[in-house]
């Protein structure tokens, strides 16, 4: 897998990415708007990631793989991403996706630790978020074996299917890197 900070060059295999897996990622997290599953709805949304990253509120990346066929042609097989960037408090939430053909193999993993480098090297935050529904299992696994930590219980956080979800707040923060602090 490779890691790579989204760009406009980007817009047809992000394109074929979101089509693809529509279905799949609909069936665990709240449905974008029919307008995004569009050329000019994709276009419209890499070039609202890369303003915020312009302006250090967000760091977009896109996971590539090889293709499932065994070519040697790289496709999209995920996203990963820093949001709501706080430079003042040191925050930022992560969030990441997987190809359903491509889940079980790591990658949400390598993207979630991807992140938090980024975070802590490139961007000097002190702290990471996560939301992942209580109905999520997998992704708080992944999370918790890259060390993020449990915080509580976000009652009613998302919605899904026209019924509302739980959510679990997740945290991790820099200086548990290094250290093996038990949980206050």
């Amino acid at each position: 897998m490779d890691c790579r900070l989204l760009t406009r060059d980007d817009l047809d295999a992000l394109f074929e990415f979101e089509l693809t897996n529509r279905t799949w990622f609909e069936a665990h997290i709240e449905p974008r708007p029919d307008g995004f599953y569009t050329r000019q709805g994709v276009e419209g949304h890499i070039e609202d990631y890369l303003q915020a990253w312009a302006q250090g509120r967000q760091l977009p990346f896109l996971l590539w793989g090889d293709e499932a066929s065994g070519s040697a042609n790289q496709i999209v097989v995920g996203r990963a991403n820093l949001r709501g960037i706080c430079h003042d408090s040191g925050d930022a939430w992560i969030g990441y996706r997987v190809a359903e053909n491509y889940c079980g193999r790591g990658l949400a993993t390598c993207a979630v630790r991807h992140l938090m480098n980024e975070a802590y090297e490139r961007l000097g935050l002190r702290r990471l978020l996560a939301a992942v529904s209580t109905a999520n299992p997998s992704s708080s696994r992944v999370l918790e074996k890259c060390g993020f930590r449990q915080a509580g219980l976000i009652p009613e956080a998302a919605t899904l299917k026209n019924r509302t979800l739980d959510c679990y707040e997740y945290q991790h923060c820099r200086d548990w890197r290094t250290s093996r602090r038990p949980l206050a």
